[in-house]
């Protein structure tokens, strides 16, 4: 079984520490690499050292996590949001990564019941490829999603799937005649 590897960005420091902390715990369970921004040295040395070559203390929050992820080029990114507040920087960072880290694939721990459909399929055109309650974090569907979406898979509720058509099929009436499902090209 390959090792997937895995980042975390959170706003809260503190909460991204956390969740690095809890599957760490957990890799042995997932199959999973988690990528810290720290390192622990053993060459006669027990502390933690930064693996940052440069300060990025006058970077805005976007420019600051690109930075980070272009550094450690994370298979999967999750992305903790609990604040709706603070969904647009969330997308802003999601269209970056898509342009300058293409082969990361962004996963949003959400809390399903606070988050609105409309920043959903927002955060989905920005780059996210999946989203996961965050109370999944510690079941079986967690290494299910992380593998599926590993094989390129898309991670979305049915519910939000059939949102998802919605938009794509309601501004394209189309007669079946007119469609083209040539399977040659």
């Amino acid at each position: 079984m390959q090792t997937i590897t895995i980042a975390v960005v959170d706003a809260s420091q503190e909460k991204r520490v956390e969740m690095e902390r809890f599957l760490q715990q957990d890799k042995d369970k997932h199959a999973i690499e988690v990528l810290t921004d720290a390192t622990v040295t053993t060459a006669g040395y027990n502390g933690v050292t930064e693996r940052r070559l440069k300060s990025r203390s006058g970077l805005s929050f976007v420019e600051n996590m690109v930075a980070r992820i272009e550094r450690m080029k994370p298979r999967i990114l999750l992305v903790n949001i609990q604040v709706q507040q603070l969904f647009d920087d969330f997308c802003n960072l999601l269209s970056a990564l898509r342009r300058q880290c293409p082969d990361t694939l962004v996963v949003l721990l959400i809390d399903e019941k606070t988050i609105e459909k409309k920043l959903l399929l927002n955060a989905l055109a920005s780059g996210a490829r999946g989203f996961l309650d965050t109370k999944m974090v510690n079941t079986p569907g967690f290494s299910k999603m992380i593998k599926a979406v590993d094989q390129g898979e898309a991670w979305v509720s049915r519910k939000l799937l059939g949102e998802i058509m919605n938009k794509i099929l309601l501004p394209y009436p189309m007669n079946t005649n007119e469609a083209d499902f040539d399977s040659t090209r």
